[in-house]
């Protein structure tokens, strides 16, 4: 993973805004600072939040924020759509076979991808 020292005087990037990603950011710890859109809004998200999810499912996706590091340590999973793309197909093709009398709900499929996809990832940490 990549270690970025606490006394850096510039809060390290984890996307900037504009650029074309392929991968959404879920935060296991930390706090990382959003500066959104052209009016530059300010926002804060923590640990059990996704940044950058549009880029899941669209493959023309730039990232309309910049997002630094505000707290540290700060560790998070990189879900890149591939990844996401194929364990989504696999989870619908399984979930529209019947369960006994029951089918699985589809309502939150897209957290329970994610999650699963977290769980095997490697972590980046910037202490």
């Amino acid at each position: 993973g990549t270690r970025v020292n606490q006394s850096d005087s510039r809060r390290p990037v984890v996307l900037s805004r504009g650029e074309a990603v392929a991968y959404a950011i879920f935060i296991l710890q930390g706090r990382i600072r959003l500066t959104i859109g052209e009016e530059l809004f300010i926002s804060e998200v923590g640990p059990w939040n996704l940044i950058g999810r549009p880029c899941l499912t669209n493959t023309k996706y730039e990232s309309n924020f910049t997002a630094e590091v505000l707290e540290f340590p700060c560790r998070f999973v990189r879900i890149d759509r591939h990844n996401y793309t194929a364990a989504r197909k696999l989870t619908l093709a399984s979930r529209s076979q019947p369960f006994g009398h029951q089918r699985a709900a589809d309502a939150n499929i897209d957290e329970e991808i994610l999650v699963e996809l977290a769980k095997g990832k490697r972590e980046d940490h910037l202490d």
